[in-house]
């Protein structure tokens, strides 16, 4: 579903305080000043502070509305950007299955075959129409997201299948992509003929989607997946990638939910990228990209990780099994602790995925450790999402325990925390069962507003 991490080796001592977090924006002075540069015909600025009420203040659906007005009426004012060093790059990595060679049995155990061959010229119209796409994207980003785009073209016959070119059947195939090397994968499948050329011994298949679009997951090696059955149609492609950059706003950029509604809901897709994202918003969408932005600034974004432990044959995912000295442990860069060693971890979006865009085994376990640094004693609560089992220490003192899988979002669970002024550290415990293995934090006030007055940092290295 999320982005994986970036891995990086620290040597000396580490910073506590986090660094170039984005702040939620101050709407009256925002709307203040784009008024004042609308009088001035000063379009590009007027346009930039109401696009900054929209992404990095905290607004409610009216104020929404009120701005993608305005993005309607100066968007067309402004000219697009040209340069796409300025642009947000989206890695596109897109497979055609040349042929699908398919057995099965029905209910009745009558047995079914069909063959179904893309002919080259076939190949070349989705050639073309991923090109068209790519310009489409340009053109209504208003220049600022720019599709990077390659099509492979496997050979193997595609043998299995489940209702559409599901991940399950299809990645196997792609043995060329590296953990978190694209953005989003689009698979095409031909099921069947174009033409009524009897050049295919073919019989009708079970098809359930024309398209369907997936978060990531291990399996698609971090990226989005969007798999089409026989598909030169760059409106479906176009269809099918707006539900991507929704996905991405929310799960990666953090967006809250209803600023990008789904393209099922609005179908008019240039009015959804001119009228529904702000320039910032297309630049930053990529998920092989670090995103900074208030709404992911507020969470949690560099950890110690330790692990992965082997959890095979325990009770309860191994949750309740020490690995380490859990209450007293001092975390560092480099410091081995119950046989492996603790490093860094970065979060490109909001949302810590420890597999690290890689299908892992079942059954492991890990630890995560961060420090809340607060300028007073204070009350705050705590916000801790994972749909993992887990458990959670505030310097050495259990404060929350999940003995089992959930389903929990990023701020599934709620606990009030009393932060001391100075250093607290938080230890994080989470189990992979199977599946999944992600969790967010954040700490913040009771309205799930961010702390001005706290600051997150790494233990110190010595």
């Amino acid at each position: 579903m999320i982005k994986g991490l970036l891995v990086v080796a620290m040597f000396g001592l580490l910073s506590v305080v986090m660094l170039s977090a984005a702040t939620f924006m101050d709407a009256k002075a925002e709307r203040k000043a784009a008024v004042e540069a609308e009088k001035a015909g000063n379009w590009d600025a007027a346009l930039l502070h109401y696009e900054n009420i929209y992404d990095s203040t905290k607004c409610d659906q009216e104020t929404w509305d009120a701005m993608r007005a305005k993005f309607r009426e100066l968007r067309p004012k402004v000219a697009p950007n040209t340069d796409e060093s300025k642009a947000g790059h989206w890695k596109l990595r897109a497979y055609l299955f040349r042929t699908l060679d398919l057995q099965w049995k029905d209910a009745q155990g009558g047995s079914h075959h069909t063959k179904q061959t893309f002919r080259d010229e076939e190949i070349e119209k989705t050639r073309q129409a991923l090109a068209k796409f790519e310009k489409i994207i340009w053109k209504f980003s208003w220049g600022n997201l720019k599709i990077d785009w390659t099509l492979t073209i496997i050979e193997k016959p595609l043998t299995t299948w489940d209702d559409w070119p599901d991940p399950s059947v299809c990645m196997p195939y792609i043995t060329d992509l590296k953990p978190n090397e694209a953005d989003s994968i689009f698979v095409f499948v031909k099921t069947y003929r174009s033409d009524m050329a009897k050049d295919e011994p073919t019989e009708d298949i079970r098809l359930n989607l024309l398209a369907g679009t997936l978060p990531p997951v291990p399996s698609t090696k971090g990226a989005l997946y969007i798999g089409y059955l026989m598909c030169d149609s760059d409106g479906i492609m176009y269809h099918e990638f707006m539900h991507a950059s929704g996905c991405a706003m929310n799960a990666h950029n953090g967006y809250p939910d209803g600023i990008f509604p789904s393209s099922d809901s609005l179908t008019d897709c240039d009015l959804l990228m001119t009228a529904y994202a702000t320039r910032k918003m297309w630049r930053d969408l990529p998920y092989t990209k670090r995103v900074n932005n208030p709404w992911v600034d507020q969470y949690c974004r560099d950890i110690l990780f330790l692990g992965p432990f082997d959890t095979k044959g325990e009770k309860d995912y191994g949750i309740n099994k020490s690995f380490i000295k859990e209450t007293s442990v001092k975390p560092s860069v480099g410091a081995n602790a119950g046989g492996n060693t603790w490093r860094k971890v970065s979060a490109l979006g909001y949302v810590f995925d420890l597999s690290e865009g890689v299908e892992l085994p079942k059954n492991l376990l890990a630890y995560a450790a961060t420090t809340v640094i607060s300028e007073k004693d204070q009350f705050a609560q705590l916000r801790f999402g994972t749909n993992d089992a887990s458990k959670v220490w505030q310097d050495g003192k259990l404060i929350s325990y999940m003995p089992v899988e959930g389903g929990s979002g990023s701020d599934g669970n709620i606990m009030r925390v009393r932060l001391k002024k100075g250093t607290n550290q938080f230890l994080i415990k989470v189990a992979k069962p199977s599946g999944y293995w992600q969790f967010s934090f954040r700490v913040c006030d009771n309205r799930g507003n961010p702390l001005p007055s706290v600051k997150y940092g790494l233990p110190e290295t010595p």
